[in-house]
């Protein structure tokens, strides 16, 4: 490494603080970052190249392990463990619509076990279905079913960075590679969700000690051609981003056959087509790459501006926050990487360069770049789970230039610096992992059923009954206790029954049952978005049969909603659901509430250019049903969509007159006016 190295890393640090957290105009920004962190890298760069390369700055670099491996082994474990798993819902009181959708697929599996492996637009594999399923039909608490498997995936991560990094390198990376796995932010937030990219960093890890495996014992034992081939094809159950992992390490054999004999790199892609057989028939059978072509640039009508923002941000989000604002699944202040772990990154980066002639160091910028592939492809929006395996790569970079800083510092007090670098470093990512996310009106619905659960037991709660557009959280987190959706409870023995609904249809209900009360949920909405209420119903003799048809609907609503997350891109769903939806009238035809919501299911479906099904829907919700403002909102939009302005206003001054005070409602109005003008 080169002398001026922490001269270099001093600025990079003051440079990356300014850009990931000061409010500074962009133009500011962008001189930042070209004198404070371009021309110092530049610099470092050209200083480096000029010294040469010997290797042994970073190769024989010792930590101040000795004696008290141990110890620091089992600091490190306590620390990794505490920083999973204590209290996981005081940094999100509520799970994500993906985290909903999930457990929505899995808990369909617990009543009816079936082989399917593609899973709704994303066409996601089935592995977190699978593991989701199991923990709902075993243990009862919805927040333990779905974080204590991405928390436990997240800490395996720990020990096997460790093992893995050994393969190729000392000992002394491996252990601040390590470290910075078990309390750096990314490693720590990707365990908080319940999404397929969970399982990414613990298969790419496991693959790459699997290949060191083979590369140390080179053919003496077939096994480890033989495992890593069957690793990597059944990576294919995990995630959609697996496609350039798998496509790495098929490079990274291709790279190494000089080395390996002939006969175990035909093991190893017999067993890669062994382990790849089920998605390469579920492929043959249901299709695939629909999802891939949607979210690409060929399949979007956005601006080339807006495209190289997104492509841009996955880069700018490691180091400082998105330039688009939102990002889904990324950080939330600042980068991925804090200012300190940034500027480590950037040495490191350094160091990558300087030994360039070392094909261990080739392949891990070459790796880095590859696995950005998913990133750069798409241009609807920045999901950081796309790139989640880059992680690995990112987080050894950034430990390459600890550790070069580290070998300038004398050995007896290298234990200083390490820790004036690591604790304040951990303690950003435990601030931003401390910083609350926003809770949601359908968290607030949970608390109050979950405390009259507790109280009076299970109920019966009608959680489908709304459009998908709703989401499933509340179905999923009510499960345990709802005995309209578990078959192990019985509803017979319910004494009371709830049901979330817009709050312009809650006064229908509050009419109609005796006893009933309702609850706002917290969420202002104005009229076509529809704010939320809880409707909560007493169950008595009077209107026990009425709450048992609506459980027997509520199973129909469940049915047409798992349909419908499996049809975007499958046709076989779409007309299923759709013949479904229309021989499911008889179950409805009877109650003025399940009316109101199956015809306002019903205009959901896309039949055509033409939205004359639609408007047929919401007008039959409207006749048939209770005619709350929403509907006829709903119906404005739609009619102006048909261009037929005289009836959309006639909808919209409905709303209005039902509303009256909704703003937005005469923003819509004027802004029919001036589309009709036009």
């Amino acid at each position: 490494m080169t002398k001026n190295s922490w001269a270099i890393f001093f600025v990079l640090l003051v440079s990356n603080t300014i850009l990931s957290y000061s409010p500074t105009a962009l133009t500011i920004k962008g001189w930042v970052f070209f004198l404070g962190v371009l021309v110092p890298l530049i610099v470092g760069i050209r200083t480096s190249l000029a010294e040469g390369s010997t290797g042994a700055d970073l190769f024989e670099t010792e930590l101040f392990l000795g004696r008290n491996k141990i110890v620091l082994t089992l600091l490190v474990a306590i620390i990794s463990i505490a920083l999973r798993f204590f209290d996981l819902t005081h940094f999100r009181p509520w799970i994500t619509g993906d985290e909903a959708l999930h457990g929505f697929l899995a808990i369909g599996l617990c009543h009816l076990w079936n082989w399917q492996f593609f899973y709704t637009v994303g066409e996601h594999p089935p592995l977190l279905i699978w593991f989701v399923s199991f923990f709902f039909g075993h243990f009862q608490s919805p927040y333990f079913d779905l974080w204590f498997i991405p928390a436990c995936f997240s800490l395996m991560v720990v020990p096997l960075g460790y093992l893995a990094c050994k393969q190729f390198f000392p000992g002394g990376l491996s252990a601040v590679f390590s470290v910075l796995l078990a309390c750096s932010f990314w490693p720590l937030y990707f365990g908080r969700f319940c999404h397929q990219g969970i399982f990414i960093p613990f298969w790419e890890l496991a693959g790459l000690y699997l290949l060191g495996s083979w590369l140390r014992e080179g053919n003496k034992r077939i096994r480890w051609p033989i495992l890593l081939g069957l690793w990597v094809g059944l990576g294919t159950l995990t995630f959609t981003a697996w496609a350039v992992v798998l496509l790495l390490f098929i490079l990274m054999v291709g790279s190494i056959k000089e080395k390996v004999s002939n006969r175990s790199v035909a093991l190893f892609f017999g067993s890669l087509l062994l382990g790849s057989t089920p998605f390469l028939i579920a492929v043959f059978q249901t299709g695939y790459g629909h999802h891939l072509l949607d979210s690409s640039s060929l399949n979007q009508g956005f601006s080339s501006s807006h495209v190289l923002a997104t492509h841009l941000s996955y880069l700018s989000c490691l180091y400082w926050g998105s330039l688009q604002g939102d990002t889904s699944y990324g950080p939330v202040w600042g980068g991925m990487l804090n200012p300190v772990l940034s500027s480590a990154f950037f040495i490191g980066v350094i160091v990558l360069i300087r030994h360039k002639r070392d094909p261990k160091f080739q392949w891990i910028f070459w790796a880095m770049i590859l696995c950005f592939l998913p990133g750069f492809l798409a241009s609807d929006y920045v999901e950081f789970n796309r790139v989640i395996q880059t992680m690995p790569f990112i987080i050894l970079i950034a430990a390459m230039g600890l550790l070069a800083l580290l070998s300038k510092i004398n050995k007896n007090v290298r234990w200083i610096f390490f820790c004036l670098l690591i604790v304040p470093s951990v303690l950003l990512d435990i601030h931003h992992l401390l910083i609350p996310m926003a809770d949601s009106p359908y968290y607030q619905a949970y608390k109050k059923l979950d405390s009259l659960a507790g109280t009076k037991g299970p109920g019966i709660i009608y959680t489908d009954f709304m459009p998908l557009s709703y989401g499933h959280s509340l179905n999923v987190m009510s499960y345990h206790f709802n005995a309209a959706a578990n078959p192990v409870l019985d509803l017979k023995k319910s004494t009371w029954a709830g049901v979330v609904t817009q709050a312009d249809t809650a006064p229908y209900l509050l009419q109609r049952f005796a006893g009933a009360y309702s609850e706002d949920l917290g969420n202002k909405a104005p009229v076509e978005e529809a704010s939320l209420a809880l409707v909560v119903v007493p169950i008595n003799l009077e209107n026990r049969e009425t709450f048992e048809r609506w459980a027997d609907a509520q199973e129909f609503f469940n049915r047409l909603n798992l349909e419908a997350e499996n049809s975007y891109n499958n046709n076989d769903y779409f007309v299923k659901g759709l013949e479904d939806f229309k021989e499911g009238y008889s179950r409805v035809k009877d109650d003025p509430y399940l009316r109101t919501c199956y015809w306002e299911w019903g205009s959901q479906y896309q039949l055509g250019s033409s939205h004359e099904p639609n408007v047929f829907c919401l007008q039959n919700a409207i006749r048939k049903g209770y005619p709350a403002p929403h509907l006829y909102f709903k119906l404005g939009n739609l009619m102006t969509l048909e261009g037929k302005w005289t009836k959309a206003r006639e909808a919209y001054q409905t709303a209005l007159k039902m509303a009256p005070g909704d703003r937005t409602i005469l923003e819509a109005l004027q802004a029919e006016e001036t589309a009709r003008t036009k």
